[in-house]
């Protein structure tokens, strides 16, 4: 699970979020059992470049290589957002 804490700037700059790209991709859905359609992520990229309002940029790191396999739709919806997490990524199986 990839969420944000309380000390970081995203959380203190209380301007409500754009967009958030995962991957540089924007958020899809991940679909049955096997979760086709995850995006991969890779631990030494950006997981997310999440973009305010007021036009700055935060970069979010997995630190793990997989693939996202849900993602919180409330994200970019609920403030303050240190009460939910971004993605849940299934880690690759080595």
């Amino acid at each position: 699970m990839v969420g944000v804490t309380e000390q970081h700037p995203l959380i203190l700059n209380p301007s409500p979020i754009k967009i958030v790209l995962l991957g540089g991709q924007e958020v899809v859905q991940v679909k049955g059992k096997k979760k086709k359609g995850g995006i991969k992520v890779n631990a030494k990229l950006d997981l997310a470049i999440i973009t305010l309002e007021d036009g700055s940029q935060y970069k979010l790191k997995s630190y793990v290589d997989g693939f996202v396999i849900e993602i919180n739709e409330n994200f970019n919806k609920q403030r303050p957002l240190d009460r939910g997490y971004l993605a849940i990524i299934q880690g690759r199986i080595i």
